[in-house]
């Protein structure tokens, strides 16, 4: 089962550990990656990840092992290397250079004021873990679509 409980915390440390060596690779790969392919592939590139992190929280949602969870989990967030700097690039392009510091520091800022939100949201709550993984992955396949229909909308202008 992947619930931290005393006695195993060790593996918030490995998952840690290997999430950020992970992410770290996939960061390289996108910079390995020619600035013509990158082009090519454009959008399914920077919707790609989402659409695999949902599918990986699915995955999570039904895993009884550490270990058979961690690579499925890893390929997601080794996406996730290549995809906020594609992210950063999109909305970079939508907003006139003297407003991009301030706007992509509101966007961390927003991003973590939620992420406050729903902790002390779920804070009394009694958590279920399997039922969050779910939550968790539907709420990336509405933004996988999101981010896709504005950046196609984006492409027809």
């Amino acid at each position: 089962m992947l619930e931290l409980s005393y006695g195993n915390s060790n593996y918030l440390a490995y998952f840690q550990a290997i999430l950020a060596v992970v992410r770290i690779g996939g960061i390289f790969f996108y910079r390995a990656l020619s600035s013509s392919l990158r082009e090519k592939v454009g959008g399914h590139f920077l919707v790609f990840p989402l659409v695999l992190f949902a599918l990986a929280e699915l995955f999570a949602s039904q895993a009884q092992s550490f270990w058979s969870f961690i690579p499925v989990y890893g390929l997601a967030v080794f996406a996730l290397g290549w995809h906020f700097p594609l992210r950063d690039a999109f909305i970079n392009s939508l907003i006139p250079e003297s407003m991009r510091a301030t706007l992509l520091s509101f966007d961390s800022m927003v991003m973590s004021f939620g992420s406050a939100l729903i902790l002390l949201a779920l804070g009394g709550a009694p958590l279920n873990l399997r039922l969050l993984w779910i939550v968790g992955a539907v709420m990336l396949s509405l933004s996988s679509f999101a981010l896709w229909r504005s950046h196609s909308r984006m492409g027809e202008r």
